[in-house]
């Protein structure tokens, strides 16, 4: 997407966008790409800051400061970055920075399951392993918040099957930005076992 400041704003890898794309757009916005193929870049930022490590930055984002900035390259670096496995969504926004050209990599870490606790008073069954397996979280795997109401109707769904009709099920979560990690726990209240309502 390029935007009317003169901006441009390529490269989501959830819009299948590629600097290389837009390259056949419309007359009027590839000139604007135009004019930052083969700018020097000035200055390189990331929102919000890196998490990879500094000796594996060079290897993944080929791009330095006082270089020339080529469609080809950040599409390389896009790629690079996904590989890592660290990060949900990228796109690189660009801007005329002086006689250059400032390039801005904004990620989106992914999130990954650290753990999973099952609170409340449990009544077997199901137990808490049985409850935290309908869950269907596995330890170390991708998380993000659309997982969530799945993993409640699961349980939901457990906790019918064992007579447990009023159940509810409370979600809590806790992220650890600098290790990517999210702790998930689940209040189970149980109410009354008893027959299905109709």
């Amino acid at each position: 997407m390029l935007m009317s400041d003169s901006r441009m704003r390529c490269l989501s890898k959830n819009d299948v966008c590629a600097v290389v794309v837009c390259f056949v757009i419309p007359f009027h916005a590839r000139a604007q790409v135009i004019q930052f193929e083969g700018k020097r870049i000035a200055a390189i930022e990331y929102v919000p800051s890196q998490t990879l490590d500094p000796a594996d930055l060079p290897r993944v984002q080929p791009l330095q400061v006082g270089g020339l900035l080529h469609a080809t390259e950040i599409a390389d670096a896009i790629d690079r970055f996904f590989a890592t496995g660290r990060y949900y969504d990228i796109a690189v926004e660009a801007r005329p920075t002086g006689d250059g050209v400032t390039v801005r990599f904004v990620t989106q870490p992914a999130l990954f399951v650290g753990g999973v606790n099952v609170e409340g008073k449990v009544v077997q069954p199901p137990n808490r392993g049985q409850i935290s397996s309908a869950a269907q979280f596995t330890l170390g795997a991708g998380f993000r918040e659309e997982d969530l109401p799945p993993a409640l109707d699961s349980i939901t769904y457990l906790m019918k099957a064992n007579g447990f009709y009023d159940a509810q099920v409370s979600p809590a979560m806790e992220r650890d930005d600098d290790a990517q990690q999210v702790f998930i726990t689940l209040t189970v209240k149980h109410g009354k076992i008893g027959r299905a309502h109709v």
